[in-house]
Formats: C-alpha cells, sequence, structure tokens
C-alpha cells in the first residue's frame, strides 16, 4: 500500500472515530460509505474498489479507548446501558451512510431514527415521480425533429415555435 494512501486513511478513522472502514476506488479516492465508492466507481473504467478497516490500519475498533472498563458516560458517572450505547452508534452509522455527515450534536437514537424516517418516507413519496413529464417529452420530440430537418437545435424556441418552424420546413 502507498504511504499517501496509508496516511489518507488512517486520517480518515482518527477524525471519525465511528467509522470502522474505508472504500478506495482504484482511481485513489477514499470514501467512507460503500455506496460513494459504488456510485463513483461506475464513472472508472478500473471499477475496482478495496475495502480496508480500522483495525488494519489503525490496530484499534471505532470506539476503542484505553479505558476499557469503565461503563460511564463520563459526564455524570452514572452507568450507560451498553445497549443504548450500540443502538445509538448504529443509527449514527446510518444516518452517516445515508447523509454523508454525522447528526447534530446532542440527538438521541431516537430524534435520529426519527429523521431517518421522514427521509425514507420523502424518497418514497417521490419515487413514483420519475415518470416522464408528458411536455417535456413532447419538446424532445419536436426537437429532435426540428433537428433532423433543420440541422440546428431549437435553443430558446417555444413548443410552438418549434411546431411552426417545422411546419415551414415541410412546406419547402
Amino acid at each position: 500500500m502507498k504511504k499517501e494512501l496509508l496516511e489518507q486513511l488512517k486520517a480518515l478513522f482518527e477524525k471519525n472515530a465511528d467509522v470502522n472502514k474505508a472504500y478506495v476506488t482504484s482511481d485513489g479516492n477514499v470514501f467512507r460509505a460503500g455506496h460513494y465508492a459504488e456510485n463513483w466507481k461506475q464513472t472508472l473504467a478500473n471499477k475496482a474498489v478495496d475495502e480496508y478497516t480500522r483495525e488494519a490500519i489503525c490496530g484499534t475498533s471505532a470506539g476503542s479507548t484505553a479505558d476499557t472498563d469503565s461503563d460511564t458516560d463520563g459526564d455524570s458517572g452514572s452507568k450507560v446501558d451498553t445497549g443504548d450505547k450500540d443502538k445509538l452508534a448504529a443509527v449514527i452509522k446510518k444516518f452517516i451512510e445515508l447523509f454523508d455527515t454525522k447528526p447534530a450534536a446532542g440527538l438521541t437514537a431516537q430524534e435520529i431514527e426519527k429523521q431517518i424516517a421522514d427521509y425514507e418516507a420523502e424518497k418514497l413519496k417521490n419515487a413514483g415521480n420519475d415518470q416522464p413529464d408528458p411536455a417535456k417529452a413532447e419538446r424532445a420530440a419536436l426537437a429532435k425533429e426540428f433537428t433532423e430537418l433543420t440541422g440546428k437545435q431549437p435553443i430558446g424556441l417555444s413548443v410552438d415555435k418549434i411546431k411552426a418552424k417545422i411546419a415551414e420546413a415541410k412546406a419547402k
């Protein structure tokens, strides 16, 4: 592994304590979410994506600290349920994968889950809107016909003007 790539990966893991994996595309771009690397590789001739783990690069896993004996949260000295910590970590990870940023500080797992659910509901609601706009489809067909007849692009012309110009071209 190149020294520069190793330094980039170490910097990524040091900056993002909750990230356990990084993905590197064949052109050397480093991603902390696999889906971004998968999307990026589509633009490359070499579609290889290599996965690196925090443990392999830094020798530690996310969230590990020197003090592993304590189950306190550090602020109040009260015991923290490790199940809640795990759930929060999982929810934060999903949030980062969706939005490529950490959630606002101080949010509970439930608040983050609500933001994720709202986003996914909006995404589902808009999923049916992928149908082509009939007006755009008509304009595209007219533009194609106009270009075939005149050899020019109908830039800046309304649909009505394109129709009129097509009629003129056909009349000649």
